[in-house]
């Protein structure tokens, strides 16, 4: 379902301030305005149809809803001082490193600055977290690492996925249902990530990190058998992935490194040889392999 297709819920009072269908008069009563082209909008609450929105005189426009979710969310978030943010997980682990628990705040502040680029919200606690309202497209991988760099926790939450999950619900009009989702990540119960992600977390680096200097690195040794590449990770201490081959070059155990060390839960890294091809400094193939294989299970 697009986001054109989707109910307008949330409209723009004659003070500037957001107005929900929930609270909204009926008809032209309402004297609402879309907050994405500003026309002037009617309230549908009849006992046919869902609650909604619709524009007076004219088409719906095409940013509307997202604009709406996308400014109803800022207001979630400024009015609420408490946030469930979701577990923090290592690469490969299916236990967390943290559990998600309430992140609590003083006071927020929007559209703030961040090393050259715009955060959407920025919460005020013990410590600053940013927070990147996911609508109409996702924070980008160049974008991520400059929060990475900035060294401040920030997470994503999916506005869009937890308000098409209420409209298949049948309960789109529910404002109320949906900011407390958006507070706790898309889900009524405490505890799971459904519909957001962390981008940073400083625990999850440190711990990676840490993981990192313990690792073991493998050699990785490359044939080419009948026309065949082979690659394979030698040393491989891992028994559910290791195999053994008698005869001078392969009296180690080792592991298919693409087909079974990229899926592998102690994979730490992959080391690559990097050459210059056309203008860009590329990784041409693997070198070695960092295992952080222990006795105890992942």
């Amino acid at each position: 379902m697009s986001a054109q297709k989707l109910p307008l819920i949330i409209g723009i009072g004659e003070d500037g301030k957001i107005v929900s269908i929930r609270k909204a008069k009926r008809g032209l009563k309402c004297n609402c305005f879309c907050p994405c082209c500003g026309t002037a909008l009617s309230a549908k609450r009849g006992k046919v149809n869902a609650h909604h929105f619709a524009h007076h005189g004219t088409v719906e426009c095409a940013g509307g809803v997202e604009t709406a979710l996308h400014r109803f969310a800022k207001a979630v978030l400024h009015h609420y001082r408490e946030l469930i943010v979701p577990p923090v997980f290592m690469h490969g682990l299916k236990r967390p490193i943290q559990r998600a628990g309430a992140y609590r705040y003083r006071y927020t502040k929007e559209e703030k600055g961040i090393k050259g680029f715009v955060a959407d919200v920025v919460l005020f606690g013990r410590e600053r977290l940013v927070v990147e309202i996911k609508v109409s497209h996702t924070v980008d991988d160049y974008k991520q690492r400059i929060f990475i760099r900035s060294g401040i926790p920030s997470v994503e939450i999916d506005v869009l996925a937890i308000f098409k999950e209420l409209v298949n619900e049948g309960r789109g009009h529910d404002t109320l249902e949906l900011a407390q989702r958006i507070i706790n990540f898309g889900n009524r119960d405490h505890g799971f990530a459904v519909h957001g992600r962390w981008l940073f977390n400083p625990i999850q680096h440190r711990a990676e990190r840490q993981r990192r200097l313990s690792s073991k690195e493998l050699k990785v040794r490359h044939s080419e058998w009948r026309g065949y590449h082979h690659v394979r990770t030698i040393g491989c201490p891992c028994p559910k992935r290791q195999r053994f081959v008698s005869g001078e070059n392969w009296s180690k155990a080792y592991a298919r490194t693409y087909q079974e060390c990229i899926n592998c839960p102690h994979l730490v890294e992959m080391v690559h040889e990097h050459a210059w091809i056309g203008y860009q400094w590329t990784p041409i193939r693997v070198k070695t392999v960092r295992c952080g294989w222990t006795e105890t299970k992942p």
